[in-house]
């Protein structure tokens, strides 16, 4: 047995105080007692009972009716109704303010045991469901996501601020409407109304979840993107006996995935930027150790053949000083006189050779002068180029840069150039020659410094060059031709480098190739807009 405190409300005296010694008897407290509605509602308010026993009838304006009223709006609190009629009106009139149990005097001590007994297990179970009520209100009324509830006929029972602000419609505008009234939603991409989640949920009796491409309408006419789950209420029982639907706006979360995807995008196109970078960087420092090994392996040979070609020099003059003599001695002997003639003409050509050397190991000396290169390319050019069937073309701006150069060698390294162009051209062609101011920058593969160049194209219809050979092309002594002694390009490299320019060739088999020559450009020609140069 629980303690619980009574408040009896009697207005006989002697039946007040037979019913108190019955309650103390079977093991309850009494808190206090009154004679009037009034009095018991004063009492009830300072001794807060767990529970009242009322009489009916009682002294005053007002009976135990009307003070049971006043007990259960102002401070729930169960009460007991005591009587000695059985008035069917009077009873009728006390269920009203649902009493927790009716007694009916005179009555026993068991059955006044199990009426409060009954009555505090109620009050008790109600206060737990009320409490559990609340919490369960409170908790959906604080809660992020939108929540309504239906009953089984799918008209509103419930909604949360969060739906309120979501559909427009307050909750005491909405009780009792259909949900579809309410919550009308259509798809966003065909525009037609989705099917109704309290049918789906009521006639599967499971949960459905609608997450993508959902568009609630609110009662001003907003779009708010949503998405959605409903759930079905089940009583004790496991009966259905309503719907639950939990929503909630994913603009945001749209927005965010938007913005995601946008960094996403964002990123992958700097990866791909940084690592096209990364690889133009690595280009660039392949061609320099590349160009760099060429440079060191041509400044060895250089030094080689500079060493034998200026050997060789002294001994060839002697030989042709004594050739002279000895000519003018068997000017008589005419098999004679054609031999020596045979080995001069051979002695004259070694000469040649070492000339070619000597400027390819840099030992040649270079005697600079202001050139106008437009009159010099179109002469060396046209002299070069020799064959039958081969025709030069020029493309020289009228502003073109000059630059501080060695006529002689120039003419003879773009004479080598286009002698090249005319031999990979067996049928005949075209030799084309353009001309270029451009800026060298930091950021371009060419080795050279920063500055102004003119850049020479010269460029052939020939047959090409293979790739195997590109890297060996200015190596002394290379050629794929039998009858060439491979020094023709490697001396108009060695004549551009000795100039503080860079010479670098383009090929594609069977189709053409082209020569770039870069020289620097005079100081005193730069007074013409440049072009971003390219190798």
């Amino acid at each position: 047995m629980e303690e619980a405190k009574i408040l009896i409300i009697e207005d006989e005296a002697i039946v007040a105080e037979d019913l108190e010694m019955a309650i103390t008897d079977i093991g309850y407290e009494v808190v206090g007692r009154a004679d009037s509605a009034d009095g018991a509602i004063k009492k009830a308010f300072e001794l807060k009972p767990d529970l009242v026993l009322m009489d009916i009838v009682l002294k005053g304006e007002k009976n135990g009716i009307d003070a049971a009223y006043e007990l259960k709006e102002k401070m729930d609190i169960p009460v007991i109704f005591l009587t000695a009629y059985s008035d069917n009106d009077l009873i009728d009139r006390a269920k009203s303010s649902e009493p927790y149990a009716y007694l009916v005097k005179p009555f026993q001590g068991k059955q006044l045991l199990a009426a409060i007994e009954m009555a505090l297990y109620r009050s008790r179970m109600e206060k737990r469901l009320k409490e559990s009520e609340e919490w369960l209100a409170t908790t959906l009324m604080g809660i992020g996501d939108a929540v309504i509830a239906t009953d089984r006929e799918g008209c509103v029972k419930f909604m949360n601020p969060v739906a309120e602000g979501l559909t427009g419609y307050l909750q005491e505008d909405a009780i009792g409407k259909p949900l579809k009234d309410v919550f009308v939603i259509i798809d966003e991409d065909s525009g037609e109304p989705v099917p109704d989640v309290v049918t789906a949920v009521l006639s599967g009796g499971t949960a459905v979840a609608i997450t993508n491409h959902t568009i609630l309408i609110a009662r001003d006419g907003v779009n708010v993107p949503i998405s959605e789950n409903g759930a079905p209420i089940r009583d004790s029982s496991g009966e259905v006996t309503g719907v639950v639907l939990v929503f909630r706006d994913v603009t945001e979360n749209r927005e965010f995935a938007a913005r995601t995807m946008r960094l996403n995008e964002e990123l992958e196109e700097r990866v791909k930027e940084r690592t096209l970078e990364l690889d133009h960087a690595y280009e660039h420092l392949n061609i320099a150790m590349e160009q760099m090994y060429h440079a060191q392996k041509m400044e060895s040979i250089g030094v080689l053949a500079g060493g034998i070609a200026h050997d060789f020099e002294s001994l060839l003059a002697v030989v042709l000083g004594n050739l002279s003599v000895a000519k003018e001695v068997v000017d008589d002997n005419r098999e004679l006189f054609r031999m020596l003639a045979e080995i001069e003409k051979a002695s004259l050509h070694a000469k040649d050779l070492t000339r070619q050397l000597l400027t390819v190991s840099g030992g040649e000396t270079i005697v600079k002068q202001t050139v106008d290169l437009a009159k010099l390319l179109q002469e060396s050019t046209i002299l070069a180029g020799t064959g039958a069937n081969t025709t030069c073309e020029f493309e020289i701006p009228d502003d073109l840069w000059h630059v501080d150069a060695d006529p002689a060698q120039i003419a003879d390294a773009v004479g080598k150039i286009v002698t090249n162009a005319d031999q990979a051209m067996p049928n005949g062609g075209t030799i084309r020659v353009r001309c270029d101011n451009v800026t060298i920058g930091i950021a371009q593969v060419i080795p050279l410094e920063e500055g102004d160049y003119v850049k020479i194209s010269i460029e052939d219809m020939g047959v090409g060059i293979p790739d195997e050979n590109n890297c060996w092309i200015f190596d002394p002594f290379f050629t794929t031709k039998p009858d060439e002694h491979g020094l023709g390009l490697a001396t108009a490299y060695a004549i551009v480098k000795g100039h503080g320019g860079h010479i670098a060739v383009k090929s594609d088999v069977g189709i053409r190739t082209v020569f770039c020559i870069y020289l620097p450009a005079s100081r005193g020609g730069r007074d013409a807009p440049s072009e971003e140069a390219t190798s």
